[in-house]
């Protein structure tokens, strides 16, 4: 099977549901096999673990999605005010936990007749209620209309999902203090929306507060209700997240965890005398070269900073700072840029680059797979008939020789535009991202 076969049989839910229940099942069956002692348990248990982590990963975000609130339309807008699904959304999460735990003790109960039946039953009925559920409340929450903001304004929507209204900022009007969108809203096109359309927690506030003085979302108004952060001027609304930073050092933390038990595994197995020496010079040197590249990004991304998350006393980590003596950078690790090195910033849609003069040094990539990546690439480019390789995939915070770039959840932007505003540096804006 190739490779673009299997990426396309993971990304269809039901195999990737089926998948994960298979790993979940082989997990169960480790520990009632008598055979393979205590030692073996474990190490297949391990191994298990380590790789159905990133297919329940990723079956677990498509069920998140399915199941979070607020959820975007198509063209980006945040829903503030729907039919709630509370109930839905809580037995949803029950459901997932009794499959997990249903699949988990399965294979111990095969030889118990009394218990095997109730616990099929109750897996089947979990399974079925996890997997569709939480699709089936989203339309049936969305029979009943919704509300939509964005930029542009405030979106009405009709019981069939087709759009009623986007009425701008500055036509909206009052809003009143009931919960029910259709006796708080004056706007044309409220009363189309069903009487069990409620706003989500702040958002009336929010509304009410952007109908006096704009769509200016601040950042507990991004927090509230998941707006992107790029829509806000508030400083505080940018920098680093802390669960984006968790998700980033858990995932390297993985692939270097796998690649030391991978290393472990061959000193293992060539020590005891079960492999000949020279498995470690065919194979051993992919999980040394991995490990070099993996654990520095792992210390660099804790080094980055872990916010407190919101609420508990922390701050988002400035990724990038303008100050009067150049441009600091963090992210990626290039540190205090004097301004007379910077030609100028460029702004693209809330995207950012710093763009060094041509006699300035040139910035350095610390990235190891980065480089290798470029040069198999460069190396490419002189290879015969034309023939490459697909890239090694995602590079980690790529840079080049002139240029910074910034996405916009590291608020960068910001920074550049106080640069502008204090004569620092020379700011480009464009309507279109990099």
């Amino acid at each position: 099977m190739s490779q673009q076969t299997a990426t396309f049989l993971l990304s269809l839910p039901p195999v990737r549901g089926g998948v994960s229940l298979m790993f979940l099942l082989s997990l169960g069956t480790v520990f009632i096999d008598d055979e393979m002692g205590l030692a073996g348990r474990l190490g297949l248990a391990v191994v298990l673990l380590l790789l159905g982590t990133v297919i329940w990963a990723v079956t677990l975000r498509g069920f998140v999605r399915d199941v979070h609130e607020p959820r975007r339309l198509e063209h980006g807008e945040v829903v503030v005010a729907a039919r709630p699904r509370g109930a839905a959304r809580v037995l949803s999460w029950i459901a997932l936990g009794v499959l997990v735990v249903g699949l988990l003790m399965l294979p111990s109960l095969l030889d118990r007749d009394l218990l095997i039946l109730p616990a099929l039953a109750a897996t089947l009925v979990a399974l079925c209620l996890a997997t569709a559920l939480p699709k089936l409340s989203r339309r049936f929450v969305g029979r009943a209309g919704q509300v939509a903001v964005s930029p542009v304004g405030l979106q009405l929507l009709d019981p069939k999902g087709a759009e009623v209204a986007t009425i701008p900022w500055a036509a909206v009007g009052p809003v009143g203090t009931d919960d029910r969108v259709a006796r708080s809203l004056e706007a044309p096109g409220a009363e189309q929306l069903g009487e069990r359309v409620r706003w989500r927690a702040g958002a009336r506030e929010a509304v009410a507060r952007w109908t006096k003085v704009g769509f200016s979302p601040d950042a507990g108004e991004v927090r509230a209700l998941a707006l992107p952060r790029e829509w806000s001027e508030d400083p505080a609304a940018h920098g680093r997240r802390w669960t984006e930073t968790l998700a980033s050092l858990a995932v390297f933390a993985w692939a270097s965890l796998v690649c030391a038990l991978l290393l472990g595994a061959m000193v293992f197995a060539v020590g005891s005398g079960q492999a000949p020496w020279w498995i470690l010079a065919v194979l051993g040197w992919a999980p040394v070269i991995a490990l070099v590249i993996l654990v520095p990004r792992v210390v660099r991304v804790v080094r980055g900073g872990l916010p407190a998350p919101a609420g508990r006393g922390g701050r988002s980590a400035l990724l990038a700072e303008a100050t009067a003596r150049g441009w600091d950078d963090r992210l990626h690790g290039q540190g205090l840029v004097p301004w007379e090195d910077i030609e100028r910033l460029e702004i693209h849609g809330g995207h950012t680059l710093v763009i060094s003069r041509e006699a300035a040094p040139p910035f350095r990539d610390h990235d190891l797979g980065n480089r290798m990546n470029h040069r198999l690439e460069t190396a490419m480019d002189s290879w015969p008939g034309g023939m490459r390789i697909r890239s090694a995939g995602p590079l980690f915070r790529e840079i080049g020789p002139r240029h910074l770039p910034y996405d916009p959840g590291s608020g960068a932007f910001l920074q550049a535009e106080r640069a502008g505003r204090e004569g620092w540096a020379e700011v480009r804006r464009a309507a279109t991202t990099p």
